[in-house]
């Protein structure tokens, strides 16, 4: 039977309205407010298929395109009818990538600290999806790049230290009071001036009891230490040493070395070079 609003409309019962608005039930046919079902069937069904031919005149045809032809921002026609998104669209911007970077802190072959970055570059693509573009660098861009060196550690200040270069902050440079300077030899201070330390307190030369402080000079300047020293007992080298060798393991640079003329720090006066090998001698070291 036909349902409407809970009521069946069929069989051999007839609804009809009454002289005061009711409705009468009869036997032999349907009739509501002077209408058959026959009749209210047929309107149902008028009115059902009106919405769907509607709804069908609303929807687009089939797609009919030219492979490679524009149908709007980010979309063309692709093989067999279809919408695909392109690499490139006139409507995209332009995006720049070159602030798109990323630095860390790494140590270097030598095991000091050097700032390194990794720079962006264009992604394969224009068209985020179809209809619209990308626009923001961070999420168009990407790390396609090796890491390269951007500052390395000669070119950080004696008493200086990297602040920054982490993420997306670029490096600086900022004072590092107390840090070691001078090979060893002296400290930052806090205005990042490097205070040299005293030849007592720079140099181990006391590994044999008749080593000997001969003389200093001006840091300020050509700073030097003097020392008398005996190659027995030092700490790098077996037998004989040189006052090259002596120095650098200081930390220090040679600039110079004499024969001794009664174990002590009275020198002879002919200098000989920083590699001549001793079993004692005179050694100038510079600061």
């Amino acid at each position: 039977g036909l349902m409407s609003g809970g009521v069946t409309f069929g069989g051999s019962i007839t609804v009809s309205g009454g002289d005061a608005g009711g409705e009468s039930v009869s036997q032999g046919g349907i009739s509501a407010g002077g209408m058959s079902a026959g009749e209210m069937a047929g309107e149902i069904a008028g009115e059902i298929a009106g919405e769907i031919a509607g709804e069908i005149a609303g929807q687009e045809g089939p797609l009919s395109c030219t492979p490679g032809q524009r149908l709007g921002k980010c979309v063309v026609c692709g093989p067999s009818n279809t919408r695909i998104v392109p690499t490139e669209d006139e409507e995209c911007p332009p995006i720049d990538c070159s602030s798109v970077v990323t630095y860390r802190l790494a140590p270097d072959d030598n095991m000091n600290i050097e700032c390194r970055v990794r720079r962006s570059t264009p992604g394969p693509s224009m068209c985020q999806y179809e209809g619209v573009c990308f626009v923001e660098p961070e999420v168009y861009c990407e790390f396609n790049e090796p890491e390269e060196v951007f500052v390395p550690y000669s070119e950080l200040g004696e008493c200086m230290e990297f602040s920054g270069c982490r993420e997306d902050v670029p490096p600086d440079q900022v004072i590092a009071p107390g840090k070691s300077c001078a090979g060893g030899r002296g400290t930052c201070s806090d205005s990042g001036e490097c205070v040299y330390l005293s030849c007592e307190d720079a140099f181990n030369w006391t590994y044999n009891n008749s080593n000997e402080l001969c003389s200093t000079s001006d840091p300020e300047g050509q700073g030097y230490c003097d020392f008398y020293v005996k190659s027995s007992g030092n700490p790098w080298v077996s037998g004989e040493m040189n006052c090259q060798e002596f120095c650098e393991e200081n930390g220090a640079t040679c600039l110079g070395g004499w024969g001794d003329r009664d174990n002590d720090c009275d020198r002879e006066n002919d200098q000989h070079s920083c590699n001549h090998r001793f079993n004692d001698t005179v050694c100038r070291c510079g600061l």
